[in-house]
């Protein structure tokens, strides 16, 4: 799963899930708001890394 990857798929989830996931809603805002805004996020942030983990143990489909 590469970079833009990863964006897309933060963008395409919802804020709902990211919660069940365990972040926070304001730091899944900031998140998306900073792809959004800067086409760009740090992969190496605790939130980011859950995201990814997450998506990965349910076999998310990019």
């Amino acid at each position: 799963m590469n970079k833009e990857d990863i964006m897309q798929m933060i963008l395409d989830l919802s804020q709902k899930k990211a919660e069940e996931w365990g972040v926070d809603r304001k730091t899944f805002q900031r998140i998306k708001k900073r792809i959004i805004e800067n086409g760009n996020i740090k992969l190496d942030t605790p939130a980011v890394r859950i995201l990814i983990e997450e998506s990965n143990n349910l076999n998310w489909k990019l």
